[in-house]
């Protein structure tokens, strides 16, 4: 389970994720607040509206996404109807039913611009990023480029200090692939960063290219022969 963080954004085409917003009047939230930390009427209102403000404030700000977005969450569940009891049993039936059917729709539905995209209509970041995805290519593995940052640091207000976004997503493989064909001082850093990230992503698959490692496939498949070679 995972509360908050832009699960809903980062696992939003995870077959095996159910993204719920638990929502319920102002009123039933302040008076919750009061019951749980003995704030009075003024300190719980103040209080809920600055967590509103942070939630809304770092879904934007990480993912450019309206918090309030109804299609990221496949079920909405009112507070004010449910005592807990009714809520945890509730979605207990949801997860029930996703273990019998875990595929999504949208994963069954081919988008045909996104299918024929050739990578040249990609904007790399680097020349060996695009050699990367001419392999994918030839073994006819679906990769989407660069699609999810993850956040790693924060700082005491929850503003993010470090990030990572991996170079593919293999989608058939549910695996993220991060490259590392540059100088040995800036793939110590991007190390740390994916150490961060399998700490605390358990769940996200991603796997590193190293600089010998990818020499050796694009010697394998010679993709520049004939070619003038791009400049690294």
């Amino acid at each position: 389970m995972i509360l908050g963080l832009g699960s809903q954004i980062i696992f939003r085409n995870n077959p095996r994720a159910i993204h719920i917003k638990i929502v319920a009047s102002k009123e039933h939230r302040i008076q919750k607040n009061c019951e749980k930390y003995g704030l009075n009427l003024e300190q719980a209102e103040r209080t809920i509206n600055l967590s509103d403000r942070k939630h809304r404030r770092y879904l934007w700000r990480i993912y450019e996404a309206d918090w309030t977005e109804p299609t990221f969450y496949h079920i909405c569940l009112n507070r004010d109807g449910f005592d807990l009891e009714e809520a945890v049993n509730f979605l207990m039936t949801l997860i029930d039913l996703k273990k019998n059917n875990p595929e999504p729709l949208n994963k069954k539905i081919k988008n045909v611009e996104e299918e024929e995209k050739d990578n040249n209509d990609y904007r790399f970041a680097h020349p060996s990023e695009k050699e990367f995805a001419k392999i994918l290519d030839m073994h006819h593995i679906k990769w989407k480029y660069e699609p999810t940052e993850f956040p790693l640091e924060w700082d005491a207000e929850g503003n993010v200090t470090m990030g990572i976004r991996p170079d593919f997503y293999l989608e058939d493989h549910n695996t993220y692939i991060e490259l590392t064909t540059m100088k040995r001082k800036y793939v110590t850093e991007k190390n740390k960063k994916i150490r961060l990230l399998r700490k605390k992503y358990p769940d996200i698959n991603v796997k590193i290219v190293y600089k010998k490692d990818f020499h050796k496939l694009i010697e394998k498949f010679d993709f520049n022969k004939g070619e003038e070679k791009d400049e690294g």
